[in-house]
């Protein structure tokens, strides 16, 4: 069965976005700048699904693995999505040509990005950080 998402896809759409983004940059004005600092967080997920989809090809137990690289990517795809808000926030100063205030990109930061990713790793039982990955085992016939 042919697949319609792939590691080449990602590679291309990541390709494909970094392009945009070099492109606006070069307009050389705030709005293209603006747009890039967003389109730039934005399509940084297309990295992480590269990395899913290589790591798919690579790993024993394929998407269901949880090798280092399967971990590590799916924590920056975390990062990204929380990323995704303090991006607009700076994007939309960009745009408009003013500097971001130091405090409220503290603030997102700490809203978006720290709570986030401290409350996963906080609120997990230890018991669930060292369970295996992937469907259970089937049981042995008795």
């Amino acid at each position: 069965a042919a697949r319609c998402w792939s590691l080449e896809v990602s590679l291309g759409t990541s390709a494909a976005v970094a392009a945009a983004c070099g492109a606006l940059v070069a307009r050389g004005d705030a709005r293209g700048r603006g747009h890039a600092v967003f389109l730039g967080t934005f399509g940084a997920m297309q990295l992480v699904d590269a990395a899913l989809w290589w790591d798919a090809g690579h790993a024993a137990g394929g998407l269901e693995a949880c090798s280092l690289a399967n971990r590590l990517a799916t924590r920056a795809g975390l990062a990204i999505i929380c990323l995704e808000p303090v991006a607009a926030f700076v994007g939309a100063h960009v745009v408009a040509g003013r500097r971001p205030p130091a405090p409220g990109v503290a603030l997102y930061l700490a809203f978006f990005l720290c709570s986030p990713l401290l409350g996963s790793t906080l609120l997990a039982q230890p018991s669930d950080l060292a369970a295996p990955c992937g469907p259970p085992a089937a049981a042995a016939p008795a």
